[in-house]
């Protein structure tokens, strides 16, 4: 994870625990570009909802080009179950 990634997930980790802990109200995690998958994984570590879409990566986790939203979607919802996050329209 890069450096840009890695602070995202920090962060977004803090903000996590902030929110979780004010309110009841759905907390749902974005990242874009270079932060769009690693925020994904702290929504799913935390079971927080997550969204993507080739408005927020053109890239898969590897690096390879996406071929649309189909395939970030996919991944997302492979990532996603692994936690207990949810993938939000």
């Amino acid at each position: 994870m890069g450096a840009p990634a890695g602070r995202a997930a920090a962060e977004a980790r803090v903000m996590a625990r902030r929110l979780t802990s004010a309110t009841s109200a759905p907390v749902l995690l974005h990242g874009e570009e270079d932060t769009a998958w690693s925020v994904l994984e702290t929504a799913a570590e935390f079971g927080l909802d997550a969204r993507i879409g080739i408005e927020d990566s053109l890239t898969l986790p590897n690096g390879a080009p996406a071929e649309g939203n189909a395939p970030l979607v996919t991944t997302a919802r492979k990532i996603l179950r692994r936690g207990r996050g949810r993938l939000t329209p």
